[in-house]
């Protein structure tokens, strides 16, 4: 293991050292073009980078327009939201002889955004407080309006009825209907629904920098907001660009995952409109394990291309939000005492006390179990269902994107009048007060700071999560230079040489294990606290099928001294300003399927509770001096500190994926004299490798197609453990040769050569390129630099 630690005034050179940029993206010439295809007009955006920069920003907001932030008094709309994410003030519930109580405002604006006003009761909502409008005299209305507002001195333990009356029908039971003032098929409701989700395009295309600046990037989504029997199975739904469905699906129209995804194949993704669209879980810790439940939604198995499309249409989760962190919980599937962070004790969205016995809780509940379930379920089906990257938002209620600070968060909460004061900000009783937490923000590695770029980087999941701070984080796996921590080239090694954060890697060391390298950089804004150390957390299937799982300290030191003063919130001891390792997996074994993620832990410091607590006087040492309604100030459950952290999006190791890749792309005089030739030597047979009986597909793709080809079953010439496909005339998409080797040690070596033809579309600049072949149901990937030497396109080897 290779690493170095960074403390004091080098900061500023190790960021020059491995070419990151912070606030000003490094630019390159925009010819260079990212792995994915334009889909919008807009201007190319001037900070480009083929290395890719870091976007901060957020997946998960509402506002006024959702039911529950309506009724919590939410001052702000969707154009608020994003004004807010800009910079700019928004006042705070409740309104005062005519002025908000309060405001608030980021330290730092957001470089993208996401309203996700949830897709019930959106219509209901407007109709009952509009006069004349069906609804508004109902019964159901006026009662939820009567208490819309109200000030309670003290937090209650539950809502009032009138509004519990109002939301429970349409979220939290099995088969939801729409209220009979919506009218016949409940047209009243979706017209007005419909008028809300053209404000919400509206004020997404208001705000998106569609100019070269590229400063800010709005999308158009919604949340789909199913809770049957009290399980949150929740969903974010972003869409790619301005082309959408005429109106969201809710919970009424589809009451299961598999009906919200059946929708969006049928409205958008295979749509032929050019819309594109991916769904976000959240708060998986309150879900009962049904988020990642490895099943379709009338129960039954998944096949091999269920598991595919699950992996494809939801290729990022939330890891973490108001509600509480759904990495992982101590004592449920895991003896990892870094889990024990900003647990939320609710083993179901609406449980309202503390529940500590961790039986309660299904292990599905949580991420890192799910990404061990994905490699379990990957033994079975040859596919991963639950390949998930990790992202975190506020799920603010507040209209108040990115509102993350301890300290901010103190004072402002996200729950509107739930949050409202100090006695509220205390309470135990959920949605708001001591359980919940100051929540994070989604960074998302791409090439520049447009809805294409930031949505290819989700979907290929080179994303990752941070708990409020913005840490600059890197990792990637491969055949890593042992020196690259030294290398003022950090990135571009990391992506000639193997993967990035959300790849996936082949056996590309032999017997050996993989290298990764993990690169963090402290937070330079506020608070700018230290960096602490670096995990590497490790899940893999044993010899038996199980599901294992291992955390390794890989930089830095968990016994650094640092610690917090609680009576102040002053922090004391040393950190590092950046750490950087080369690691190897000490327990690799070639044939175990695995996934690693990073986990970067800064230096603790106050919890946002302990700020509410202090300024109320609260000494935990003299239990009958604590004024009413502060007794959770005192409770273990909360502790006083934290330590804020960053993960990243998994890398996974298949046996069975790309090993080696090499590449040519010869350019001829004319292009109709281009040729290609390709050896890829992959990892380990299976199953689907049978030639007799499944096609063959090949496919090199950027923003454009380059060359893709199938060839059927039956057509290769069989010599023992060689299969040749030959034709020199280049009849099947310019094939010349298509030759497939299997050797002795289970891998394959599949090889390629095409006649003359047109390879245009390959752009003579250096940029990603992506590779895949298909075999029945088997696919993998390699994602890599590709650059150009003389008339040569080369995928560059390591």
């Amino acid at each position: 293991m290779i690493h170095f630690v960074s403390r004091g005034s080098r900061l500023a050179a190790l960021i020059a050292l491995v070419g990151l940029a912070i606030c000003a993206a490094s630019t390159t010439s925009v010819a260079n073009p990212g792995p994915w295809k334009r889909t919008e007009t807009r201007a190319d955006c001037t900070a480009f980078s083929t290395f890719r920069n870091p976007y901060f920003g957020e997946t998960h907001v509402h506002t006024s327009y959702s039911a529950d932030a309506f009724v919590a008094g939410a001052l702000g709309r969707p154009r608020e939201a994003y004004q807010f994410a800009q910079g700019q003030p928004l006042g705070l519930p409740p309104i005062i002889l005519g002025a908000p109580a309060g405001t608030a405002q980021l330290r730092r604006p957001l470089d993208f955004t996401v309203v996700t006003d949830h897709a019930e009761q959106t219509g209901e909502t407007q109709l009952c407080q509009t006069p004349g409008a069906p609804g508004f005299t109902d019964p159901v209305c006026v009662d939820m309006l009567s208490v819309v507002g109200t000030l309670s001195p003290t937090p209650p333990p539950l809502p009032p009825a009138g509004i519990l009356n109002y939301l429970i029908p349409y979220v939290a039971v099995p088969n939801p209907q729409r209220f009979s003032f919506c009218g016949p098929g409940g047209v009243d409701c979706l017209n007005a629904s419909s008028l809300v989700w053209q404000d919400t395009q509206s004020a997404a295309e208001e705000f998106y920098d569609r100019s070269a600046t590229c400063s800010f990037t709005s999308f158009v989504g919604y949340e789909w907001t199913g809770s049957p029997g009290t399980f949150n199975a929740h969903r974010n739904v972003i869409f790619r660009n301005d082309v959408v469905p005429p109106l969201p699906t809710s919970y009424i129209e589809e009451n299961t995952v598999q009906g919200l995804w059946d929708q969006l194949e049928t409205q958008c993704r295979n749509a032929g409109t050019g819309c594109d669209a991916l769904t976000i879980p959240h708060n998986s810790n309150a879900s009962n394990g049904v988020i990642f439940n490895p099943v379709n939604g009338d129960g039954s198995p998944l096949t091999a291309a269920d598991a595919a499309f699950r992996a494809s249409i939801e290729p990022i989760a939330e890891v973490l939000n108001h509600k509480g962190s759904s990495e992982c919980m101590l004592g449920v599937g895991t003896t990892d005492e870094v889990c024990a962070f900003e647990t939320s004790y609710r083993p179901t969205l609406f449980t309202l006390a503390p529940v500590t016995n961790t039986a309660a809780y299904n292990p599905l509940s949580f991420v890192r179990n799910a990404l061990k379930a994905g490699l379990e379920e990957e033994e079975r089906l040859g596919v991963n269902p639950l390949r998930i990257g990790m992202v975190s938002a506020t799920d603010t209620h507040n209209s108040t994107p990115g509102m993350v600070h301890e300290q901010d968060w103190a004072d402002t909460g996200h729950n509107g009048l739930r949050d409202r004061n100090d006695v509220f900000l205390a309470t135990q009783f959920p949605p708001s007060g001591i359980p919940t937490n100051g929540s994070g923000v989604a960074v998302v590695w791409a090439e520049e700071n447009s809805r294409d770029a930031l949505f290819a980087a989700m979907k290929r999941r080179e994303v990752y999560a941070t708990s409020g701070p913005r840490p600059v984080v890197r990792f990637f796996g491969g055949r890593m230079p042992a020196g690259i921590c030294n290398s003022p080239d950090f990135a571009q090694k990391g992506y000639e040489s193997g993967v990035p954060m959300g790849g996936e890697v082949g056996p590309v060391a032999n017997n050996s294990s993989p290298r990764f390298a993990v690169l963090a950089l402290r937070d330079t804004g506020d608070p700018g606290t230290p960096l602490q150390r670096i995990q590497i957390v490790k899940g893999w299937v044993d010899v038996m099928g199980n599901a294992q799982e291992r955390v390794f300290e890989v930089a830095g030191d968990p016994d650094n001294g640092a610690s917090v003063d609680t009576a102040t919130c002053t922090s004391q001891g040393i950190g590092a300003d950046a750490l950087c390792t080369v690691w190897k997996d000490p327990e690799f074994d070639r044939a175990q399927r695995a996934f690693y993620y990073a986990r970067v832990l800064e230096n603790p410091v106050c919890r946002w509770s302990t700020y509410v607590c202090n300024r109320n006087g609260v000494d935990c040492d003299d239990p009958g001096s604590i004024p009413a309604g502060f007794e959770a100030c005192c409770s273990a459950l909360w502790p006083k500190t934290i330590q804020e952290r960053a993960w990243t999006s998994p890398i996974w190791y298949r046996p069975e994926g790309i090993a080696r890749l090499r590449g040519r792309v010869t350019f001829g005089k004319t292009p109709a004299n281009d040729k290609l030739s390709l050896v890829a030597r992959v990892g380990q047979s299976t199953a689907d490798w049978d030639l007799a009986t499944n096609d063959l597909t090949v496919a090199l793709t950027d923003d454009d197609e380059i060359y893709r080809v199938t060839v059927p079953t039956g057509s290769f010439q069989q010599k023992g453990q060689f299969f040749l496909y030959k034709d020199p005339t280049g009849a099947l998409n310019g094939l010349k040769k298509l030759g497939v080797r299997f050797r002795n040690n289970g891998e394959v070596v599949v090889s390629l050569k095409t006649t003359g033809m047109d390879l245009s579309n390959a752009d003579q600049t250096q940029h990603m390129v992506h590779f895949e072949i298909n075999v029945g149901d088997y696919t993998a990937t390699h994602n890599r630099l590709w650059e150009t030497r003389a008339n040569r396109f080369i995928a560059i080897r390591h």
